[in-house]
C-alpha cells in the first residue's frame, strides 16, 4: 500500500510508481494526485488525517479490494502515463492535424 498524505503536490511520481507496482494508494485529494488516483477505482482519496487512517484500516481489512485497486491502478498508469502511450497519442494528433490541411 502507498500512503501519500500531502497538503500540496505537483505530479507525485511516488503515487504513479506505486500504481505501476500494483499497490493500492491512499492519498490526499490535492493538486496533481486526483489525476493519478481515481477515487474507488485506482485508490482512495482523502481530505484529512482521520480520513487517511480510516481508509488505511479499510484496505487492510479488505485485501481483495486492495488487490483490485492495485490492478486497476496498474492499468491506469499503462494507459495514461507511459511514454509509449503518450507518444502514440501525440503522433495521432499530428496526423489528424495534417489531414485537416
Amino acid at each position: 500500500m502507498i500512503i501519500r498524505k500531502s497538503l500540496r503536490e505537483g505530479f507525485g511520481l511516488t503515487v504513479t510508481e506505486g500504481l505501476w507496482k500494483k499497490k493500492p494508494v491512499v492519498a490526499s485529494a490535492v493538486s496533481g494526485i486526483p489525476i493519478q488516483v481515481i477515487h474507488k477505482h485506482t485508490g482512495l482519496l482523502v481530505h484529512s488525517v482521520e480520513g487517511a487512517a480510516y481508509q488505511i484500516r479499510f484496505l487492510l481489512s479488505n485485501p481483495a479490494l486492495a488487490a483490485k485497486l492495485g490492478e486497476q491502478g496498474h492499468e491506469h498508469v499503462r494507459e495514461h502515463f507511459l511514454i509509449t502511450g503518450n507518444t502514440k497519442r501525440y503522433l495521432s494528433l499530428c496526423l489528424n492535424l495534417l489531414d485537416t490541411r
